[in-house]
């Protein structure tokens, strides 16, 4: 869209036949997912979706209630609501989206139509700033979100509830993690910070 501002990003599902492209747009209003047929992308997007900030902000005052934080201002939900996305991932099943913003936010987005399924509020993410990116991916099942936090541990969050299951701590490894991924074969991940550690899952 003409509208867009900063660098858009791209994701395939697994199959390779689709794609979609996100970009924010330029009144900080909330961002755009447009999502394209690959054997036809000159075609145009066959869904153009839209990602509102009243919509992520609600979502995001909803999330910090039920994970029992401290009380959240409006205020403070519209910052990160209008945080830059930073990643972009399809689960293996192509059905969800998951999505990692500058401000520390990871979300959780129907892979048909957009909407905002989960919100994963990392300890470490507060509404006053100064937050870390988020560092996000799904396990190969997609049950499971994990999201590196800048204490060097690592969260485990269950898909279907956006609750935290478990806590994994790798600040022996050197500080916040930076990157992490999930092997598609075989049951382990990595993660990065200074060092880089490989589990078993």
């Amino acid at each position: 869209p003409g509208d867009a501002t900063n660098s858009p990003l791209a994701v395939f599902d697994s199959s390779g036949m689709v794609f979609g492209m996100t970009a924010q747009m330029s009144n900080l209003q909330g961002h755009y997912l447009h999502m394209y047929d690959a054997r036809n992308h000159g075609a145009g997007a066959f869904a153009e979706l839209k990602i509102t900030m009243e919509d992520l902000s609600k979502s995001v005052l909803d999330a910090s209630a039920a994970m029992g934080r401290a009380p959240m201002a409006t205020v403070e939900a519209n910052a990160l609501a209008q945080s830059p996305f930073t990643s972009v991932q399809f689960n293996a099943s192509g059905n969800q989206i998951l999505v990692g913003s500058n401000s520390g936010l990871s979300l959780l987005l129907d892979g048909f139509e957009g909407t905002i399924q989960k919100v994963l509020i990392g300890s470490s993410v507060s509404g006053a700033g100064n937050n870390s990116k988020a560092v996000c991916c799904f396990t190969a099942d997609d049950k499971y979100v994990l999201s590196g936090n800048p204490d060097g541990t690592l969260d485990v969050w269950q898909v279907d509830t956006g609750t935290i299951v478990q806590r994994l701590d790798a600040a022996a490894m050197g500080g916040a993690i930076e990157s992490v991924a999930f092997n598609p074969a075989y049951q382990q991940f990595a993660s990065g910070s200074k060092e880089i550690a490989l589990w078993m899952a």
